[in-house]
């Protein structure tokens, strides 16, 4: 007989245990190209992630960066794009390539049983590129129709500017390419940009799963053979030098049905010992479901389906950033209600079922990190693109078992700074 009795009372919840970032094996090869691999026999598949120094920064300007990842695999130096297409395919293969700040990335998916197969192919398209006219001409089209519809949202207009302003006048990370910048792009320029930042120095490869001694000697055949012909490329990483502090701008949208906020506080470096405990302080604002902002914008007061806020540090700088999109009519409300919680986070401490529920919600995303061979090669991949230290994935264990309500109002009274907010907003 069934039971359908219910419980008196709600199971106790425990902290979960979690285990530090598994290691890599380190292998050089022969070209001086490091290959960073975690094994997993038991696997089928086989993940190569090809990092090169050189992105947007390092471009003449962040279009050119753009479509220059996404043309690899569109023909190289001894096979058209469709010859690599129709190969990679019949190997049940998959390459897709993106620019970020600093480097392009190329990440590959092959079987064990086709590395052999697959792994030449790939290299042509990684370190031989060709950038045929034609399909370059293509690829940018294609960019530019997305960014067409993209430009017209309010949260990519508020966005946009936002991030001019935080960074500063003519910085490059500052400028969001637009649909007529994309139609502008130059094969020349892309191919300059390439030949630029190429060579082994500049690379490395991170690799998972059954990466046998014959498949090790099948990546060193073909990313261990590429000569080194030209100079280290130098990353250009220039601070964010915020335009102006304390300011609010709205940018004017005719007939919109929404309208989008974006508040930006310039905050610490990661290198700052606090930077992992304002994380939490942030994520404690806005970062999670559960959270302030949450609770107050969208739960009890309904202005707004959903708001979010996160820390993010680059090289150049940290940002605390919130967004949100609400009705035209709410704006002004909108804004207030999100300065009011962050002047709370720096004097109301958050209640001990609060901050459990914030432990939680950060033990659940490093259990994400450790829940699959390719987020764990992404977790390392990261430490490596922003030169954080090797053990930051133990860091971030610590700070989340240690944390309490006092030090999450000490780190947003003391970086949380209201004044130094940039606030944009796009609509009617």
């Amino acid at each position: 007989m069934t039971d359908y009795s219910y419980r008196a009372s709600r199971p106790e919840v425990h902290f979960p245990v979690l285990k530090n970032l598994p290691p890599l094996r380190e292998l050089i090869l022969d070209n001086g190209v490091p290959l960073k691999v975690y094994d997993r026999p038991e696997l089928e598949l086989i993940g190569v992630s090809a990092i090169n120094c050189g992105g947007i920064a390092e471009a003449i300007d962040p279009q050119t960066a753009i479509v220059a990842a996404e043309m690899r695999g569109y023909g190289s130096e001894s096979m058209t794009g469709e010859e690599i297409a129709d190969k990679l395919e019949l190997n049940g293969a998959f390459v897709k390539s993106a620019s970020s700040a600093h480097y392009t990335i190329s990440n590959i998916l092959t079987l064990s049983g086709k590395a052999g197969s697959v792994f030449p192919l790939t290299a042509q398209s990684i370190m031989y590129p060709s950038f045929p006219q034609r399909e370059t001409a293509i690829v940018a089209a294609r960019k530019a129709e997305e960014c067409e519809i993209m430009q017209t949202t309010e949260m990519f207009k508020a966005s946009a500017r936002a991030k001019e302003l935080v960074c500063g006048k003519n910085h490059i990370l500052g400028y969001t390419p637009l649909a007529h910048d994309f139609r502008a792009v130059k094969r020349d320029n892309i191919a300059g940009f390439f030949h630029t930042t190429q060579r082994p120095e500049n690379l490395c490869l991170f690799a998972y799963g059954n990466i046998t001694p014959a498949i090790e000697d099948e990546i060193n055949k073909v990313y261990g053979s590429v000569p080194s012909l030209r100079p280290e490329i130098q990353l250009n990483i220039q601070p964010f030098l915020p335009i102006v502090h304390g300011c609010y701008e709205h940018i004017k949208v005719d007939d919109s049905a929404q309208s989008a906020i974006v508040i930006s506080i310039p905050a610490i470096p990661r290198s700052n010992p606090d930077y992992l405990a304002l994380r939490l302080a942030v994520m404690a604002l806005g970062g999670y479901f559960g959270s302030r902002l949450q609770q107050n914008i969208r739960e009890d007061k309904g202005m707004t389906y959903g708001i979010s806020a996160g820390l993010y540090g680059q090289p150049e700088g940290t940002v605390a950033t919130i967004k949100t999109s609400c009705d035209a009519s709410y704006v002004d409300r909108v804004r207030e209600e999100i300065f009011r919680e962050i002047a709370g986070l720096c004097t109301d401490p958050l209640t001990p079922e609060e901050l459990n529920r914030l432990k939680l919600a950060e033990v659940g995303a490093l259990l994400d990190v450790t829940d699959s061979p390719e987020s764990i090669v992404g977790f390392h991949s990261t430490i490596y693109t922003q030169n954080l230290p090797i053990d930051y994935f133990e860091k971030r264990i610590e700070v989340a078992r240690t944390l309490d309500a006092e030090t999450i109002i000490r780190v947003s009274a003391s970086y949380l700074l209201p004044e130094k907010a940039i606030t944009v907003s796009a609509g009617r």
